[in-house]
C-alpha cells in the first residue's frame, strides 16, 4: 500500500512490565537516500511518554533502537527500547 509523504501510523504503547496502556504512540519519520531512518513518536494517557528510534534500511525488517521517556504525576523514567518495522503479511 502507498502511503502518502509525512504518513503517520500508529502503535499500542506497553508497560515496562507487558500488556496494553490502552494509548497508542503515533509518530512519523524520515528515511536519508544513504537509508537511515529516524522516527519521533509520543502518546498520552494517565502519562506521556517521547520516544527517538533511529536504524538503517536492510534488506528485510527494520529494527531500530531509541530512547523513550515518560512522565507521570509520580515520577520521570527513561528506558532504551527497540522497536521491528515489516510489510503487513
Amino acid at each position: 500500500m502507498d502511503r502518502p509523504a509525512g504518513y503517520h501510523d500508529d502503535r499500542c504503547a506497553l508497560r515496562c512490565a507487558g500488556g496494553q496502556t490502552g494509548s497508542y504512540e503515533r509518530g512519523g519519520g524520515t528515511v536519508s537516500p544513504a537509508g537511515d531512518v529516524s522516527l519521533r513518536g509520543a502518546c498520552q494517557g494517565s502519562f506521556t511518554c517521547d520516544a527517538e528510534y533511529r536504524g538503517q534500511l536492510t534488506g528485510g525488517p527494520i529494527r531500530l533502537t531509541g530512547t523513550q521517556r515518560w512522565r507521570t504525576r509520580e515520577r520521570d523514567a527513561s528506558r532504551d527500547c527497540e522497536i521491528e518495522l515489516a510489510p503487513k503479511p
